[in-house]
């Protein structure tokens, strides 16, 4: 039995073994990754919302590829609505992310050193993107992978907004502000912005990883990572 006989109905969570871009793409039966037209052209594939409890790395059995990371917990992948907006909705308790798999490993093992029960929260789209000109490729995509709600904390959490305002309080009996206070400023005003969509794609992801300064591990029962 083909896996577009298990196409399921729009709107309506259906189960899948795992949340993959293959996994999904062939359940719909609508995209074939391996025989799309070149070259390939931009398209989201799915958006996935959901918490990270374990990570496991998985080796590469064929020895061509780098190994890759099976995440457990909840998820749920929802597919760019149709013309009479509709889509697709499915739920899995496994799922695999390209891109950002190493990233986001290191981040749940970092926080569960600190905290044992602690999880990532995830909200992010997948899809495809032309290959880099002049780049080999044996498919003609690459992934795309971007955040969908940008790094802040959750508005909703009384300490975060209590410390935020103490924050803001005491730079504003401070005087007037030298570069370092203004640094300051804005770096706290920052962390008490509501979630917005964020724009930004991997790549961006990754660059601003490497330039940002380290942070302290985080002590609370879990690290929210919607914004990964």
């Amino acid at each position: 039995m083909s896996r577009a006989a298990l196409r399921p109905v729009k709107n309506v969570p259906f189960f899948l073994k795992k949340i993959t871009p293959k996994f999904v793409t062939e359940a719909i039966g609508e995209i074939n990754l391996l025989e799309m037209p070149r070259p390939v052209e931009a398209q989201e594939l799915y958006q996935i919302f959901g918490h990270v409890r374990h990570a496991t790395v998985v080796a590469d059995k064929s020895g061509t590829k780098k190994d890759s990371v099976r995440f457990s917990g909840k998820f749920k992948a929802f597919t760019p609505p149709d013309a009479n907006g509709e889509q697709y909705i499915f739920e899995s308790g496994q799922t695999f992310i390209p891109v950002l798999d190493e990233y986001l490993y290191s981040t749940l093992k970092s926080a569960q050193e600190v905290e044992p029960g602690a999880y990532l929260e995830i909200a992010f789209s997948v899809g495809l993107k032309p290959a880099a000109a002049g780049k080999p490729s044996m498919t003609g995509y690459e992934w795309e992978v971007q955040k969908l709600i940008a790094q802040a904390p959750n508005p909703d959490d009384p300490i975060e907004r209590l410390r935020a305002e103490a924050q803001n309080q005491a730079l504003r009996l401070a005087g007037p502000a030298d570069s370092t206070s203004k640094e300051s400023v804005a770096e706290t005003n920052g962390a008490g912005a509501s979630e917005g969509v964020a724009a930004g794609s991997a790549s961006e992801v990754s660059q601003t990883e490497a330039s940002a300064p380290e942070q302290p591990k985080r002590r609370g029962r879990h690290a929210t990572e919607a914004s990964a």
